[in-house]
């Protein structure tokens, strides 16, 4: 192979790599929202509202996250 077939090859090894790097970070992302959202005052009296706080202080920021994410993509 040629030295810029190499450097082509090696461009897309890396594109792929970072596809499904942001793909893994999405999917935590994603995790993270639903996991932390279903913890209610209500539903869950073992936690204290701190807990509960930064249950959804997680969720929020994961999917503010997401939602930038998202935004760059398009652009």
């Amino acid at each position: 192979m040629s030295k810029e077939a190499d450097q082509i090859l090696e461009l897309y090894n890396k594109q792929v790599l970072s596809v499904k790097l942001l793909n893994k970070i999405k999917d935590w992302l994603n995790e993270e929202v639903k996991t932390n959202n279903k913890y209610t005052f209500d539903d869950y009296n073992g936690f204290d509202d701190s807990d509960v706080y930064l249950f959804r202080g997680r969720a929020e920021v994961a999917s503010g996250l997401l939602k930038q994410i998202n935004e760059w993509e398009k652009s």
